[in-house]
């Protein structure tokens, strides 16, 4: 992983220029998780490298801290975080940017430490909106990014009456429990 503290980090683009403080949100972020500030705390660093199914350089630095810490996390902290890698991985695969060289072997380890962990934690009995996510991102990290957008935007499935221009959306889908 890249140390913290080295200067690689201000080299890296974030999405509202924070690659200064990039560091410091994710040491703040990577010690709280599995306690209950580890939602807020990840919001941050979550909103430099991840926006509207976009990702950034910076991404690939943090996801192998995100992968480390799956070990520690909560069932639903553990779900958002490898969700977060799938939305990393379905971005470098569909729209880039591509990881930087120094990076990309353990980005590459972080990719394949949550395939192993989305398939070991699937399981029967998991709530159907949460099972969606699973199937998300299983489809975003063994290569499926369309199929993983079409699930994660699954309750978005809408279409407009062009009688009377009302919005509707697919009653099963809505009745699914999926969304």
């Amino acid at each position: 992983m890249l140390p913290l503290d080295s200067p690689r980090w201000m080299e890296l683009t974030t999405f509202f220029d924070r690659s200064q403080e990039l560091p410091l949100l994710v040491e703040r972020w990577y010690v709280s998780v599995g306690h209950d500030t580890a939602g807020e705390a990840w919001s941050e660093v979550q909103t430099e490298i991840l926006h509207q199914f976009s990702t950034i350089d910076a991404a690939y630095a943090v996801s192998p801290y995100l992968a480390d810490a799956l070990h520690k996390a909560s069932p639903t902290e553990r779900l958002i975080y490898l969700v977060d890698l799938g939305l990393i991985e379905a971005a470098r695969q569909t729209e880039g940017p591509l990881p930087p060289d120094d990076l990309i072997a353990d980005y590459q380890q972080a990719i394949v430490i949550a395939r192993h962990a989305v398939l070991a934690d699937i399981r029967v009995g998991v709530e159907a909106s949460e099972f969606r996510y699973y199937l998300t991102t299983i489809a975003n990290l063994f290569g499926h990014p369309k199929l993983g957008d079409l699930l994660f935007n699954l309750g978005c499935i809408e279409a407009q009456c062009p009688q009377c221009g009302a919005w509707a959306y697919p009653e099963e889908i809505q009745k699914s429990g999926y969304v």
